[in-house]
């Protein structure tokens, strides 16, 4: 089993100039004539204008680029410097955790020369596998070649785990200190159908074993594992509403935490895990105790449903009690809407449904209404009401209703999607985007066709088709030409 410990010259070359950047040093990309450059904090023109596509800088390192056809990016690296880490003649190929540059070689009729980009850790180095993925930002990544995949150093590219696993399922992964892969189990003649064979390694390459007839069934999150058995056929008469499989929890030494007996587990986050049993959904901690029992039928459009935290809160939606909720970590509610409301005495009705609560404790209250003329069916009078979590209750912060809360421009760059970014948030109101802080209250006028949400302390606007870069009192920065 090798390990990552080997740094080749380039990676020792790159990191000087991979750490991360201060903010006062942060460049942000401008249109100019069609083509895209950088500028400083102070809007001067720092990297000229030249290319079609100009990413954010990450670590003191962007993608730039020009658009081809069929959406793909033909480009190269860039450091605030303007020196190129990779010249612009890659296609680049986006994946989870990172960047693929490569080269098309037309004598073997296949790309060559091809390059990886961790967006984690800010490596680069070269590659010779098919497809590299990212799911859980862990100590390795993913390569895949020819429809087999193992793991490899996220710093180096050296392989760590052969590539010889062929069931890519969306669990597999490192996490933790540990790896979980995965064979296809293929149909035997006794029953069981195609599947995954989980298998848990810890990083030096021993196998974690779960007493007989255990296996696990996640990667690592927060010290337990999500892991399972299957029911004998006498035990699947009295379960009928399962899928012949039991899950529980155990630890990645191989000890079972919480007996399988679940229909499903999912890890919710924050320290929680999501129950589904007989349909309906719970949470239970790490240990195994109940937070919340099974009640809520949640309608997840045909996907396995479950119940996420973020921030100390979930939303969901309880199709059985036609009820948007929010729930604390406690499992107690917060604060619930009935998704449907007759607003009229005609058929017209508005329904409702809740974002999950940010960081400051606000979240949104969407609501519109239906059109089904001429056979069509479509959102109208759309609705957004900002409600605040306050010493656990949840409060009106005003009686304002915005029609849009999705910063977004149509333009070759990157954005950033945080929401409440730097206090404030862009919102649409009258077809003009302007800016409120956390309590609700107007900060900066709604003048604007478009907006983008604030990043290194300028928001990225737009009006009558011109880009510009405004600051927190609303001072243009940078205007178009």
């Amino acid at each position: 089993m090798k390990r990552c410990f080997f740094l080749f010259l380039l990676i020792l070359c790159l990191r000087p100039c991979l750490a991360g950047a201060e903010e006062e040093d942060a460049l942000y990309p401008i249109r100019e004539n069609g083509l895209w450059g950088y500028m400083n904090r102070t809007g001067e023109t720092v990297i000229a204008p030249q290319w079609e596509y100009a990413g954010l800088f990450s670590d003191g390192i962007a993608i730039v680029g020009s658009d081809q056809e069929d959406w793909e990016l033909i480009g190269g690296l860039i450091r605030k410097d303007g020196e190129m880490l990779l010249p612009m003649e890659y296609s680049i190929t986006e994946t989870t955790g990172g960047f693929i540059f490569s080269l098309w070689d037309e004598s073997a009729d296949s790309y060559q020369n091809q390059w990886f980009y961790d967006k984690a850790s800010g490596a680069l180095f070269p590659i010779s596998y098919d497809y590299i993925m990212d799911w859980y930002g862990g100590e390795l990544l993913i390569a895949e070649n020819d429809g087999l995949y193992g793991f490899i150093c996220r710093d180096t590219g050296e392989v760590v785990f052969p590539l010889q696993f062929d069931g890519l399922y969306g669990d597999v992964g490192c996490r933790e200190g540990h790896v979980l892969a995965a064979y296809e189990r293929g149909y035997q003649g006794d029953g069981s159908v195609w599947g995954p064979d989980y298998h848990l390694y810890a990083l030096t390459g021993e196998e974690i074993v779960f007493p007989f007839g255990i296996k696990p069934d996640s990667c690592v999150h927060d010290g337990v594992l999500r892991i399972a058995r299957e029911l004998t056929k006498e035990e699947q008469k009295s379960h009928p509403s399962g899928w012949g499989i039991v899950y529980g929890l155990g630890k990645p030494d191989g000890t079972v935490v919480v007996e399988p007996k679940y229909d499903h587990l999912e890890f919710a986050g924050e320290g929680l895990v999501s129950t589904y049993l007989d349909g309906k959904c719970g949470v239970i901690d790490l240990t195994g105790r109940e937070i919340v029992p099974p009640q809520y039928q949640i309608s997840t459009g045909g996907k396995l449903p479950m119940i996420v935290y973020w921030n100390g809160y979930t939303e969901i939606d309880d199709a059985q009690a036609g009820k948007s909720l929010i729930l604390d970590e406690k499992g107690e509610e917060i604060y619930s809407i009935q998704r449907q409301s007759m607003i009229s005495s005609t058929d017209d009705t508005r329904y409702y449904t809740l974002t999950s609560p940010y960081k400051n404790g606000c979240f949104w209250v969407h609501s519109w209404t239906v059109n089904r003329e001429n056979d069509m069916i479509r959102q109208e009078n759309t609705n957004y009401q900002l409600m605040k979590i306050v010493d656990g209750q949840a409060i009106s912060l005003n009686d304002e209703y915005y029609s849009d809360i999705t910063p977004w421009i149509e333009a070759a760059c990157d954005q950033t999607e945080e929401n409440f970014a730097e206090g404030l948030q862009a919102v649409c109101q009258n077809s003009l985007w302007g800016f409120i802080d956390e309590n609700g209250l107007p900060s900066l006028p709604f003048q604007w066709n478009a907006a983008c949400n604030f990043h290194n302390g300028l928001a990225l606007v737009e009006k009558d088709g011109k880009l510009a870069y405004i600051d927190h009192n609303g001072t243009v920065i940078w205007r178009e030409p």
